[in-house]
């Protein structure tokens, strides 16, 4: 059935009340496939994914979870129409309160002030399960003084997990603006949540200083937080490097960060600390050869972090964007990984001298199908693309 099928008999109009619930459920769960198949599908199916929130409950909270993913192209003229589902949005609550959140989702996307009363409603709202890291960078585009009155309140209130993971994926998008963050932050480091609350930090600088003495045990193993799940194990912490790189950002002293650092990247590990060398830049340049060494790690995501790492030491473009090009591999196969989304970010900083990269980058955006069965990770993947292209054509 073609695209025209699927639509025929759905939505508002004459004839909608003749097709079941069922029906109509069942022809948006197609509309759902052909568009997350499809970067560009005639604009009159995802219109039509809006214009549901006006069915039945079950076809509406399909058509909620799909604008949630949308992009803000795709909804451009939409606005009114979702602003005015959120002013009636307890008769939605009554069945599905998710509803409300994906809608919450779309329109904030939008950069629409109208959602923001509601919005910091339901963050404060330990119920509402619209904190969570898959729209923390949607949420993380209004400023931190917008929301994060509410998110503290949340956080003071019922801390459960759901909430603190939430709250450190949106935290770590606003960084020092959200200094008012750091009392709740330094008892999360005592326990499970302590490599996100240090990374949190490091992203907040100096406004997290009060934290410094106990990012310095920490990262120097004096102590070390409780493990959910293994109480009384003496299994070591793997989150020294984030509490050393976090100290440095807090202190702005850097012989911590490159002592510990350092010796992870000597025994080759690779994740997070080849991340941390790469943000200290030059500083780190007595572990360039660490580094170099982890350009023909056998996984992609160390080679990615490692190319990055070394041109942000060393200037030197030529071993990195050869690495970064052969990453990009699954993106001619309309394939997005975590390495190859990676990549796609490090070429873009890397600007004109990562010139060779232009025609692969060019082609993935121009590509019709979608590289991720989420459309809210493709079409991250495209403005990452488009602001990779800025990056390197626009300083040629």
């Amino acid at each position: 059935m073609g695209w025209r099928g699927i639509l025929r008999g759905h939505g508002p109009g004459p004839g909608r009340l003749a097709v079941t619930a069922d029906l109509r459920w069942t022809r948006m769960r197609k509309i759902a496939v052909v568009l997350a198949q499809r970067r560009r599908p005639p604009q009159e199916l995802w219109d039509r994914v809006v214009f549901a929130l006006e069915d039945q409950i079950m076809v509406a909270c399909a058509a909620g979870h799909l604008l949630a993913e949308a992009g803000p192209a795709v909804l451009d003229g939409h606005a009114d129409r979702l602003a005015a589902f959120l002013r009636h949005h307890r008769s939605a609550d009554a069945y599905s309160p998710s509803l409300t959140d994906h809608v919450l989702v779309a329109l904030t996307g939008l950069d629409d002030r109208r959602a923001l009363p509601l919005l910091t409603a339901r963050v404060a709202d330990s119920s509402s399960f619209l904190l969570g890291r898959d729209f923390a960078p949607t949420l993380g585009r209004l400023p931190a003084a917008d929301l994060l009155p509410a998110l503290l309140a949340r956080l003071r209130a019922a801390p459960d997990g759901h909430s603190v993971e939430g709250a450190l994926a949106l935290l770590g998008r606003w960084g020092a603006p959200a200094g008012a963050a750091v009392p709740l932050l330094a008892p999360l480091l005592g326990g499970p949540y302590a490599r996100g609350a240090c990374e949190v930090l490091g992203r907040i600088g100096p406004g997290g200083a009060a934290t410094a003495d106990v990012l310095a045990d920490l990262a120097r193993g004096r102590t070390r937080p409780a493990r959910q799940g293994w109480p009384g194990t003496a299994n070591p912490w793997h989150g020294r490097q984030s509490a050393a790189w976090a100290h440095w950002r807090v202190t702005g002293d850097a012989g911590l960060a490159l002592e510990v650092c350092g010796s992870f990247a000597r025994a080759g590990i690779g994740g997070p600390v080849l991340r941390y060398l790469g943000d200290l830049g030059p500083a780190a340049a007595a572990h360039v050869d660490d580094v170099r060494a982890l350009l023909d790690a056998p996984g992609a995501w160390t080679r990615v972090e490692a190319a990055s790492a070394f041109w942000r030491i060393t200037g030197d473009p030529e071993p990195t964007v050869a690495v970064l090009l052969r990453e990009l591999a699954p993106l001619r196969d309309a394939r997005l990984t975590e390495p190859a989304g990676a990549a796609v970010r490090h070429l873009g900083a890397i600007g004109a001298p990562a010139a060779a990269a232009v025609p692969l980058l060019r082609d993935a955006l121009a590509d019709e199908r979608r590289a991720h069965e989420r459309i809210l990770f493709d079409e991250r993947l495209c403005r990452s693309l488009e602001t990779a292209l800025d990056g390197i054509e626009g300083n040629i």
